[in-house]
Formats: C-alpha cells, structure tokens, sequence
C-alpha cells in the first residue's frame, strides 16, 4: 500500500492526519481499527514525509493560485477565498493542484 492511498482511505473515512513537528498525529485515534493502526506503524515514516512534502508545496499552491488571482484580477475577497480553499484541499490532492494552475497561468512562482 502505498501513503497516498492510506491516507485516501483514513480520510474517506473521516479521519484526519496531520504534524505536530514532525509527529504524526491520526485523529479522532480512538476510531482507528487494529488494522489501520497496523497500517500507520508500517507507513509512519512514508506518511510523515508525505505530509511534510505536502507542507512544503503548500507555499507553492497558495502563490500560484495568488498568480490565478493576478490573471483575474480578483478581489481582496475572492483572494482570501481562494487562498482558504487552497488550505481546505486534502494534502494528497495540492500537487495536483499546483500541477493545474501552473500549466494554465505558467511557471510555479
């Protein structure tokens, strides 16, 4: 299994995985099953990556959105809430993303 699909799965089923530092932190951890508790120990260190990966490229997406929003000439407003939706995308779906708006408003910034 691949991270991305476990943490697909674990979101699909209403779990949230995040960093504290550099600690993965699952929650609500009292729903886990032993199962996917298997999974994250076996994946930890896949998982913490991706998430710190994620991190990283978040910058990224909110200033090529930021570059969308220059296009457009949007609002104050319409930034803001382009800049929360960028925020509110799942971690495994902001490459994609990046991916999107650099391909239609040009370079990664």
């Amino acid at each position: 299994m691949l991270a991305t699909d476990l943490i697909n799965d674990l979101m699909r089923a209403g779990f949230s995985l995040t960093l504290s530092g550099t600690q993965l932190v699952v929650s609500p951890a009292s729903r886990l099953t032993d199962d996917q508790c298997s999974a994250i120990r076996s994946h930890k260190a896949c998982l913490v990556q991706f998430l710190l990966d994620a991190q990283a490229s978040t910058a990224l997406l909110i200033a090529a959105a930021m570059k969308a929003c220059d296009h457009h000439s949007d609002s104050v407003q319409a930034r803001a809430d382009m800049h929360q939706q960028c925020l509110d995308t799942p971690p495994y779906l902001r490459g994609d993303l990046l991916d999107h708006f650099t391909k239609t408003y040009g370079a990664k910034p």
